[in-house]
């Protein structure tokens, strides 16, 4: 594995990921500007866990389409964009479960993703919370580089 130096910048880390699925570049660049996403995120969110969900999609949506950076923004512009659609579809996520509970509420019923998955879930134990998305990176790249 070859050595990344911290003071490459972003495009290139972003290059040496798309042409040689370089790992360590991509760990760099996630590393670099995860906690500023989780920022924008959490700003949008205004949830701590929504915004861990929004950065970790965020950061799957930058492996998928890294070859689809063309230059014309700085990198952080760019996974910020992606930051921003990724709460942006949480927020329209919540927005429909919500209306799908308050009809369910009217009615007497259970929702059916409710009644699909009532019982099945299990719950997390006393002092678990989620986790940061950032430990999570190297495993993504992983599943990133075997779907290759």
């Amino acid at each position: 594995m070859n050595a990344v130096s911290t003071q490459t910048d972003d495009a290139s880390l972003l290059r040496a990921f798309t042409e040689r699925r370089d790992r360590q570049a991509m760990s760099v660049l996630f590393a670099r500007h995860a906690d500023s996403a989780y920022r924008v995120a959490l700003r949008c969110c205004r949830n701590a866990a929504d915004a861990e969900d929004a950065v970790q999609t965020a950061f799957i949506e930058v492996l998928r389409h890294s070859a689809k950076y063309w230059g014309e923004s700085a990198v952080s512009a760019w996974i910020f964009g992606f930051v921003v659609n990724a709460t942006r579809h949480k927020a329209r996520e919540e927005g429909r479960r919500a209306a799908r509970e308050e009809r369910a509420s009217v009615s007497g019923e259970a929702a059916p993703e409710d009644r699909a998955t009532q019982g099945s879930r299990p719950s997390r134990p006393p002092g678990v919370s989620r986790a940061l998305p950032a430990p999570r990176v190297a495993s993504l790249l992983e599943d990133q580089e075997l779907a290759a």
